[in-house]
């Protein structure tokens, strides 16, 4: 399983040291944990991710699918 980190990077075609820079990580190194699964990458995360890559030019949208009893419900957070 690829991480979402990795293949939001990949898709923006940057380096971990860019990436890092403009989703708003700390280090290199949190962006290698989280792309090695060494670290969870939770929903606040993803959506901290989101927002500082907007800021940074990029237009992202977080959309969160919830599946219950059959039914589909998509929510723009």
């Amino acid at each position: 399983m690829l991480s979402i980190v990795k293949k939001l990077r990949e898709e923006l075609n940057l380096s971990q040291s860019k990436f890092a820079k403009v989703a708003g990580f700390n280090s290199i190194q949190q962006v290698s944990n989280l792309e090695n699964m060494r670290q969870n990458v939770g929903l606040g995360l993803i959506n901290k991710m989101v927002n500082n890559l907007n800021q940074n030019g990029h237009e992202a949208q977080l959309i969160v699918k919830v599946r219950i009893n059959g039914k589909s419900i998509r929510l723009k957070i």
